[in-house]
């Protein structure tokens, strides 16, 4: 396994920085550290310096924004049916979109 290049001087994190919170504040602060799938120094030190950090979606957002997004894809294939005038093509697609929408809306 190859190993990692060492860092220089400038680019090792060797100052710590203290600061006081309340319980509640740490508390919030590592759940949304957790959230990020940051550790709580990397997600301070993103928010200092400018950068937003993101919450990660849980596994079930990510499932229901890949059922959008093939939800997606069919709507442009009807679109391309529906331009080409193929109207048996436009039904199937909003068959496929039906059957994956019943699911999601629990119908």
């Amino acid at each position: 396994m190859p190993m990692r290049p060492k860092k220089t001087e400038s680019q090792r994190l060797t100052k710590t920085v203290l600061f006081r919170l309340t319980e509640l504040e740490e508390s919030q602060l590592k759940r949304t550290a957790a959230q990020c799938g940051m550790s709580v120094s990397d997600y301070c030190r993103a928010a200092i310096f400018g950068t937003t950090p993101k919450q990660r979606l849980t596994p079930e957002q990510q499932k229901l924004l890949e059922e959008v997004r093939e939800i997606r894809w069919n709507m442009s294939r009807i679109t391309n049916h529906w331009r080409s005038r193929d109207w048996p093509g436009v039904r199937l697609e909003l068959d496929r979109i039906v059957e994956k929408l019943k699911p999601l809306l629990n119908l």
